[in-house]
């Protein structure tokens, strides 16, 4: 009798152990993503301008620019309330190949394929355009410093416009994205990551006329509220009477909050550190960078823009600084839990090495000016939050790749239009290779992504407060989907089938010790057969998640 009771008690605690494992927005438990374009703003573009003042027809440059986005979400998904995850793309603020790159579009390699993994796992994705324009060429570093950083300040108000945006389409239209406006996460890619982070932590004109960089030779300051607005776009501003005095900044969405629950920065880096106060208003912050990255500083340091590798902005703050200075401040106090070394095994094997490689690099300092020439100081090699990238060579944009056909056919068509002069594809396509040894190569780069997105995931799961979201509520008996596992008992197979309009999203075969033992993702259907393989003899649990919740059923394996 007594063991009769201790199996029962066994069975229920793993039962509700596999109950209560929460997948969505881990896994991919989607196979399918749908895709629309929408506008979510327009304003003043001033490389469009400059086109136009050049003898362009506004018809091909717009000077009010739309800005498109494409929305990504997982097709089937019936939850009526899902986190939101913005990217911002690279390009060095620049249209692409007038950047001389194969970069610069909400539809590069890079943002398509992390659009996808989020959606498929439960969240809802948006590529974001954002505004261009400045001038990299010019002889004066004065101009090429003053025009990059409004370039950045731009990008900060495309980031504010797109937040306010999203909360107006959940009061004035519906929630037609089904988004959780309390769990909204801006993610930058390189030059994106300068919008992300400025869209972050600089709120107002006096933070940056705060900083001596920030003026040119003649002690003029390099932003003017009057010229550029005010770091959210809310206030109507004009070019200066030099520049023709026209329009520069058009309102978009006003009422609405502009704040985000997370950003992140890949590869990108912020212009003063200052501007971080650790405020309740300023997002959870998490990063991702190269060491020897040569276009973004890693801690302190210059910023060189590979468009014509000149240098634009001294002391810089990296992502090693960016992270140092969000723990410190409190920023990232609840994603503690997710830097553990003994991190739930619900994010998988490389999530958890990745906390244990870090854990190690903590203590590891780097020297960058041991003559102290540039006067920047020795920062650690890692902190809780940021992924390191280690490598012996400079890289960057290891995540990033393309196809050398497509890109001499997109080039052939930029050619075509009267927008310029014509750009060299064989130029492009070998800058692209130099410097990022993935550029021709999808799988590996992939592979990249792999490592960011096991890096990412946890403090979003952890940060965003997810497991609530999906919630215990969640949990759907069997008899209402029509669950049947047969024949249970098995020596071979065995078919796991319900009701046809309840698809199985994704399987887990766990013992009964909670460990999961198999896993069978994108599914999506209503009948699934499964071989027995190696699977020992013995109990277990069946993990069911349906677009409902989840679902459990005891297996037994002779």
């Amino acid at each position: 009798m007594r063991n009769i009771f201790t199996l029962t008690i066994v069975l229920l605690f793993a039962l509700g152990s596999a109950l209560q494992a929460q997948f969505r927005y881990i896994e991919p438990i989607f196979s399918q993503t749908e895709i629309t374009t929408d506008t979510f703003g327009s304003n003043i573009d001033p490389y469009n301008l400059q086109l136009v003042v050049a003898g362009v027809p506004e018809a091909l440059a717009p000077i009010n620019r739309p800005l498109p986005m494409d929305v990504y979400e997982p097709l089937g998904d019936t939850v009526s309330l899902r986190p939101v995850v913005v990217i911002y793309h690279g390009g060095n603020f620049l249209p692409q190949f007038v950047n001389n790159s194969i970069l610069g579009t909400r539809k590069d390699s890079s943002v398509v394929e992390f659009m996808h993994r989020f959606a498929e796992r439960g969240y809802v994705g948006i590529a974001a355009s954002n505004r261009v324009g400045w001038d990299p060429t010019a002889p004066d570093p004065d101009v090429r410093t003053s025009t990059l950083l409004q370039a950045a300040y731009r990008g900060g108000q495309d980031g504010h416009m797109m937040a306010r945006y999203l909360r107006k389409t959940v009061v004035e239209e519906g929630n037609p994205y089904r988004i959780d406006t309390s769990r909204i996460v801006f993610m930058g890619l390189g030059t994106g990551g300068y919008l992300v982070m400025t869209h972050a932590f600089l709120d107002s004109i006096p933070e940056i006329l705060a900083d001596d960089r920030f003026y040119d030779l003649n002690d003029n300051p390099y932003v003017v509220e009057a010229f550029n607005a005010d770091p959210q776009g809310t206030l109507p501003a004009n070019f200066p009477p030099q520049l023709g005095g026209s329009v520069s900044n058009i309102p978009n969405h006003l009422g609405y909050n502009s704040s985000v629950a997370m950003s992140i920065n890949v590869g990108g880096a912020l212009g003063d550190l200052d501007w971080m106060q650790g405020k309740a208003s300023e997002p959870l912050t998490v990063a991702v960078h190269d060491l020897l990255d040569p276009d973004a500083p890693f801690s302190f340091g210059n910023v060189i823009v590979p468009t014509t590798e000149e240098l634009v902005i001294t002391g810089a703050s990296g992502s090693e600084q960016i992270i140092k200075t969000a723990n410190e401040l409190g920023i990232n106090d609840a994603l503690n839990s997710a830097n553990s070394t003994s991190l739930s095994g619900i994010f998988g094997e490389l999530a958890r090495e990745l906390n244990v490689r870090r854990e190690g690099r903590k203590t590891d300092t780097i020297d960058p000016d041991p003559n102290n020439i540039t006067g920047f100081p020795e920062f650690a090699l890692s902190h809780d939050n940021l992924l390191t990238i280690v490598r012996e060579d400079s890289l960057s944009g290891l995540y990033n790749w393309g196809e050398e056909t497509a890109i001499r056919t997109a080039v052939a068509t930029y050619n075509a239009l009267p927008l310029g002069p014509d750009r060299d594809a064989d130029d492009i396509i070998a800058r692209a290779a130099d410097g990022n040894p993935n550029a021709y190569n999808a799988a590996s780069a992939r592979l990249m992504v792999d490592t960011v997105m096991a890096h990412l995931l946890p403090r979003m799961y952890i940060g965003l407060d997810l497991e609530e979201a999906v919630g215990t509520n969640d949990i759907v008996p069997a008899a209402n989907i029509g669950l049947e596992v047969f024949p249970n008992p098995t020596a071979e197979g065995f078919t796991v089938r319900t009701e046809a309009e309840h698809k199985i999203r994704s399987l887990h075969i766990l013992d009964f010790n909670g460990r999961t033992v198999a896993t069978y993702p994108s599914i999506n259907q209503s009948t699934f057969r499964i071989e027995r393989g190696n699977l020992p003899r013995g109990n277990y649990i069946l993990r069911l998640q349906l677009d409902e919740g989840v679902a459990a059923h005891k297996l037994v394996v002779h």
